[in-house]
């Protein structure tokens, strides 16, 4: 993209080292909202920078946006949350997506 800050180089990951933050605008800008991305942990030297995107959820598999992040907590989707690991509603998802993503959670 042509417009926009450093912040749209950020990928995504379901393990992230960052989260990302609204604040206000500084005067005289105050009802322009802002985008934080700042460090949960300490990141080392020539680690990427990723933050969740946090998508909003979706029920439907067909409206999953499929997920490549490669962490070992992958949700398999960017806009799907796991439920509590050992639940049933775990249990059913993951038999209703065929049980062959993320069996190891």
């Amino acid at each position: 993209t042509l417009r926009g800050g450093h912040g749209r180089y950020i990928n995504h990951n379901c393990n992230p080292s960052c989260i990302a933050k609204i604040v206000d605008g500084k005067a005289p800008n105050q009802h322009l909202k802002r985008v934080m991305i700042i460090a949960q942990r300490d990141i080392k030297a020539r680690e990427e920078i990723t933050y969740d995107y946090q998508f909003p959820l979706e029920l439907e598999l067909e409206s999953r946006i499929p997920c490549n992040c490669g962490s070992m907590l992958c949700r398999g989707f960017m806009n799907w949350d796991l439920p509590e690991k050992g639940s049933k509603s775990r249990i059913l998802r993951t038999q209703k997506r065929g049980g062959n993503m993320r069996d190891r959670i």
